[in-house]
Formats: structure tokens, C-alpha cells, sequence
């Protein structure tokens, strides 16, 4: 379904588990789905890119 707004799965993933968890940092993403904090910010580029979400105010992480 979200595969249709041109994401990728791995976006999709993160997406979905910032939606679970909105407070949860890079590294938290990381821990909980296994993956690099590379790979974790790859995928919250691409959902930047594609005006899915934004970075908070004094977050430094993304």
C-alpha cells in the first residue's frame, strides 16, 4: 500500500516503526530493527526526500 507513494521497503519499515515509536532516536531505530544507523538514515533521507517527515526541531540525529 505505502509501496504506491514511490517508497522502498526499507522505508516503509522505518516508516512504519516511527509511527509505533515517534520519540525513538536513530540509534533506537537501529537496535530495533537490527540494521545500522547508516542504513536507518538512508532510509529517513529517502522519506525526506519524499516530504514523509521532517526533522524535529534540535534533533541532531537524522
Amino acid at each position: 500500500m505505502i509501496g504506491s507513494f514511490g517508497l522502498s521497503g526499507e522505508g516503509e519499515v522505518v516508516y512504519r516503526l516511527m509511527l509505533a515509536q515517534p520519540d525513538w532516536s536513530v540509534e533506537q531505530i537501529a537496535d530495533g530493527l537490527g540494521w545500522s544507523c547508516d542504513a536507518v538514515r538512508a532510509a529517513l533521507g529517502h522519506l525526506s526526500e519524499q516530504a514523509l517527515l521532517r526533522s524535529s526541531r534540535g534533533d541532531d540525529a537524522v
